[in-house]
């Protein structure tokens, strides 16, 4: 099992599936309660060693209250593994006994994609992941499932609720809203002239609509050949699906339309639905606004969508002969966007390359956006902000991360509250040393502490995989990673209750079980 520094930035759960956070439907992340009692490191070690077990790739939300909720694949390794839950109500003091098991493991020449976990916060909880299939020599999405929980994850549905991709399917990405609607998006067919599609569940989530959707392209102005128009040609890819106010849906992607057909340009188009996905606009509007060009790359957006229905979109864009970063947005619920797209990284150097943006909003409109670059040495870490809705951003973007030329970042997560204070963390090192690292923000991003927190207290020959951050949104600050200090890799947990301050000084391990004891399945 391969786990080594260079793999841990996997899109499925950084560049999308892990930071699109739709106000509209279950959240990844909550807000309220009181402050809790700081756990005791020597409580969280289980009693007897587990040296077969394996645990890695935690998706992590916070509810009020001190209550972490974590999907994560444990067992161990290889094919015999399986897709678990576990959950602290009291800030990481005390989890679960046992994991409750969502998943057993994929039958021969399949494997787990994406997972992703989201809350209501009021105890409806919603888990969808991905099966892939091999072939050839190529992995691809054939399945994806849900299962849901109504009591905190004590309880979950039967059989997971499955969507089969007849054809080729693509990039899939979900949503669900607080009644248990799931809502699925992705592009299917070949990469040559797929289509992007949809469908809902019905029923509070317990079936699917009768046929999927197709969602529309741009318009676009026929191209003639020898007296006639070609054909329309569509090549979507990397859609994104976020949820808006009263049931408003909004989606992004990259696609290259018939206008591109002998180039290899590509555009940010964007489509809204008013009624959950029942319909959707008949043609879907161009985000990215230079001039046509087969040669212009508009590629893998992010999407924050507030609670006013306000829309920001960053991607990456290589007009300039370099990957930057390109900002488009919405303040009335996707009808009217700028007619001009704003350059985020126009201040920079001659050597640069912004890659894997991600983009949070909170309920004023302030702008959060974390990016990799390599303007100084290869795989730093980069943040800017806007407090005016996109309008203006900081002159100069600010670094977070230091480190050697011969180490890197990989892996970097960004949080934040609507009273200003942002965090960030990352992993950081070279191949035999890694670390999980932190800072913070108390003024919208203005200015950050002086140096980075190291959070874990110990190595092991990988060291940290990527950490995941949230937070609740009232102060509680937690940072979860894997990591194989005890020869095997196992989650752990550092957490801060005064906004990313202070932390505890020895990091936690969360509890695991053996295979054989998990319940739930």
């Amino acid at each position: 099992m391969a786990l080594r520094l260079e793999r841990f930035a996997h899109r499925y759960t950084i560049g999308f599936y892990a930071t699109v956070i739709a106000t509209a439907g279950l959240a990844a992340g909550g807000c309220g309660g009181a402050p809790i009692a700081p756990p005791s490191p020597a409580a969280q070690e289980p009693k007897t060693p587990e040296p077969q077990e394996v645990a890695w790739n935690p998706f992590v939300v916070a509810e009020p209250g001190g209550r972490i909720l974590i999907t994560y694949y444990g067992g161990r390794g290889e094919s015999e593994h399986r897709l678990l839950f576990t959950r602290s109500l009291d800030g990481g003091v005390t989890w679960l006994p046992e994991p409750v098991q969502l998943d057993s493991p994929p039958l021969k020449d399949n494997r787990f994609g994406f997972h992703r976990l989201e809350t209501n916060g009021n105890g409806r909880l919603s888990v969808t992941w991905a099966i892939e299939r091999k072939e050839e020599t190529f992995w691809r999405v054939r399945e994806v499932r849900n299962r849901q929980s109504s009591d905190s994850g004590t309880t979950w549905t039967g059989e997971a609720l499955r969507w089969q991709f007849h054809q080729q399917g693509n990039y899939p990405t979900s949503l669900t809203d607080r009644d248990g609607v799931l809502h699925l998006l992705w592009i299917e067919g070949p990469s040559a002239g797929g289509i992007p599609r949809f469908v809902r569940t019905t029923g509070a989530g317990k079936g699917w609509a009768a046929e999927p959707l197709t969602i529309p392209g741009a318009k676009v102005t026929p191209i003639k050949h020898r007296g006639r128009d070609l054909p329309v040609h569509r090549e979507p890819a990397w859609p994104v699906l976020a949820g808006g106010p009263n049931g408003a849906l909004y989606a992004v992607w990259q696609e290259a339309s018939q206008r591109q057909l002998f180039g290899t340009g590509t555009d940010i188009l964007f489509n809204r639905s008013d009624n959950g996905g029942g319909t959707w606009l008949e043609s879907s509007l161009r985000l990215s606004t230079p001039p046509p060009s087969p040669t212009r790359t508009a590629r893998i957006p992010v999407v924050a969508v507030n609670q006013g229905g306000e829309i920001y979109v960053v991607w990456e864009d290589f007009r300039h002969n370099t990957s930057d970063l390109y900002f488009n947005r919405s303040l009335d619920k996707g009808v009217t966007w700028l007619s001009q797209d704003l350059w985020l990284t126009a201040v920079r150097p001659p050597l640069a390359s912004a890659t894997n943006p991600i983009l949070l909003a909170d309920t004023s409109g302030n702008l959060y956006l974390l990016w990799e670059d390599i303007r100084e040495v290869p795989h730093s870490l980069y943040f800017n902000r806007s407090l005016d809705k996109g309008v203006t951003w900081l002159p100069h973007a600010i670094r977070l991360d230091r480190h050697a030329p011969n180490e890197i970042t990989r892996g970097h997560r960004l949080a934040h509250d609507d009273s200003g204070h942002v965090y960030a963390a990352w992993a950081q090192g070279s191949e035999t040393k890694v670390t999980v690292r932190f800072r913070h923000s108390d003024d919208y991003g203005a200015t950050w502490t002086e140096k980075d927190q190291i959070l874990d207290s110990g190595q092991g020959k990988d060291g940290p995989r990527v950490p995941w951050l949230t937070a609740d949104g009232k102060g509680s600050v937690y940072v979860v990673w894997s990591s194989d200090r005890t020869g095997r890799y196992h989650l752990y947990l550092n957490r801060s209750l005064d906004h990313g301050r202070t932390w505890l000084p020895q990091d936690v391990r969360i509890p695991g079980s053996p295979l054989m004891k998990t319940r739930g399945s």
